[in-house]
């Protein structure tokens, strides 16, 4: 009978006491999920396309192109659609290279970073530029909400949803402060070599 009892008390105290609590994922933990492609599959080209809406337009504009990861660590973006340029992210800064040969320096700005820190797997990159503001879990993805880090690029940015599987980023949305918003969607890699 006191054993009855002595169970009775514990799930009369269980139902009293808080639940223990887990530290919620960090960005990291999070961003471990990510498995980078082996250095071996490198160069690796990645289709995209891209969908720009301005608040002062009533539908999005296109783009679409190919992200190229280099083996040296470069990320190569070049657009095909609707016009053709390259934008050419290092370690060292961004430059955009025109058709006709122009080249210009962009510096380099925490956007174009960003994008070369996502696309290289670069997950201290991230946590520098992002905090993490909400994670789910949907169908097998990850979508991560992140609000910038740095004051000065949250004057132009107000948040970046990532969507993942634990082989390859699918998806990007940018929203900036202005009302303009650039979805990214990124189609499966495919072999450098044959790719257009």
């Amino acid at each position: 009978m006191i054993g009855g009892r002595l169970l009775v008390l514990l799930v009369l105290m269980a139902g009293w006491a808080e639940p223990l609590r887990s530290e919620e994922p960090s960005l990291d933990d999070w961003l471990a999920r990510l498995t980078p492609p082996p250095a071996e599959s490198l160069p690796l080209t990645i289709p995209f396309k891209e969908a720009r809406t301005y608040p002062f337009r009533k539908y999005p504009k296109d783009f679409s192109g190919k992200i190229i990861l280099e083996a040296n660590g470069d990320v190569r973006v070049d657009y095909a659609f609707p016009s053709a340029y390259r934008l050419v992210l290092t370690d060292g800064g961004a430059r955009l290279e025109e058709p006709g040969g122009d080249t210009r320096d962009l510096g380099n700005p925490p956007g174009l970073a960003l994008l070369r820190s996502l696309m290289r797997w670069d997950v201290p990159g991230i946590e520098r530029a992002w905090d993490l503001t909400s994670a789910a879990e949907s169908d097998g993805a990850t979508i991560l909400e992140l609000a910038p880090a740095d004051a000065r690029f949250a004057e132009k940015v107000s948040s970046l949803t990532i969507v993942f599987r634990p082989e390859r980023v699918t998806g990007v949305t940018v929203k900036q402060t202005d009302g303009q918003q650039r979805d990214y969607q990124f189609a499966p890699p495919v072999d450098a070599s044959a790719a257009p």
